[in-house]
């Protein structure tokens, strides 16, 4: 009897240790759900931004509204990225990793545009689209709508075998900002007259806009032209920057030991949606969230999966 009494004494105190154990393990579950469900996709509380954000999600679509809190996907049985909206058609987005399509969202009817084609930008008139062409002439390319028209932009000192990337289009349609190789192993921001036809024209010398330790990638105008804001791993960690359209006054906006990327203005400048990653395995690993331009205010907007947003009202 007194032994029993002894083997209670002896392990009460320890099962009140698991049961406690137990107890933060599902708190901490719950406060995960918990702060999953603050993502905007996830809720259907108000929010003060306006338009559409679509992005890629583990190889199709998605677009979510602000307004409506709805999320729709479209898929075209091939892989989809880098999806940027129509400054013109409202419902057109151009997409394209390695062929270029335009896709209705309203229909899902996807037409093939160009072979070889990827990293699309709309001209601020929306009949025609600059891309990276990954054949002979490799390098970046124009492509009028109307009449499917292309004109190859030879960029001077490209070198051939890093050839231009990630062309953006400025909102005064002068300029293109893109991505190449320095020449030193770094990947920079350059910009170039839209006008450039001859490699010998003046017009056809790049202007590299950002210079540091470490690269930067992914330029996307404000709709001001003012500004551009881009990711660099300057600091060690990809982070979003922001800088003027000739390169001066570089403010970083984020720090995330995990990395940020692929940062667009939304339509009326006030805000900035970007990819963030968290290093969770799978598609999860990376969702858009979106900030100030002064990079306060971060609030994440899907929970399942997003990359390379385009914003539009």
């Amino acid at each position: 009897m007194f032994k029993g009494i002894k083997l209670h004494a002896v392990f009460a105190p320890r099962m009140r240790v698991v049961w406690m154990l137990m107890g933060l393990l599902l708190l901490v579950g719950l406060l995960r759900s918990v702060s999953v469900a603050q993502c905007l996709a996830d809720t259907k509380d108000s929010s003060h931004y306006v338009g559409q954000i679509i992005y890629s999600n583990d190889g199709y679509l998605e677009v979510f509204d602000f307004q409506t809190h709805e999320t729709s996907q479209h898929r075209i049985g091939r892989v989809m990225a880098d999806p940027v909206w129509s400054p013109i058609q409202q419902n057109m987005v151009a997409f394209g990793w390695r062929t270029l399509y335009l896709l209705d969202i309203e229909t899902n009817e996807a037409t093939q545009l160009i072979r070889h084609g990827g990293d699309p930008s709309w001209s601020p008139t929306g009949d025609a689209l600059v891309y990276k062409y990954s054949e002979n002439p490799r390098g970046l390319h124009i492509l009028e709508l109307a009449n499917r028209e292309t004109r190859y932009i030879p960029v001077q000192d490209a070198r051939s075998d890093v050839y231009p990337i990630q062309p953006t289009w400025s909102p005064d349609g002068h300029l293109i900002a893109f991505t190449n190789d320095d020449g030193d192993g770094n990947y920079n921001i350059f910009t170039i007259d839209t006008e450039c036809r001859e490699s010998t024209q003046p017009q056809c010398i790049p202007r590299q806009l950002t210079e540091s330790t470490g690269s930067s990638t992914s330029p996307s105008w404000s709709p001001n032209g003012d500004q551009i804001v881009f990711e660099s791993d300057r600091d060690g960690t990809w982070a979003i920057y922001v800088m003027n359209r000739d390169g001066n006054e570089v403010q970083k906006l984020t720090d995330n030991p995990e990395g940020d990327f692929e940062p667009t203005f939304s339509p009326d400048g006030t805000h900035i949606a970007f990819r963030r990653d968290n290093g969770n395995p799978g598609p999860t690993g990376a969702n858009i969230y979106v900030m100030r331009t002064d990079g306060t205010d971060i609030q994440c907007i899907t929970s399942r999966g997003g990359v390379e947003p385009d914003w539009h009202d």
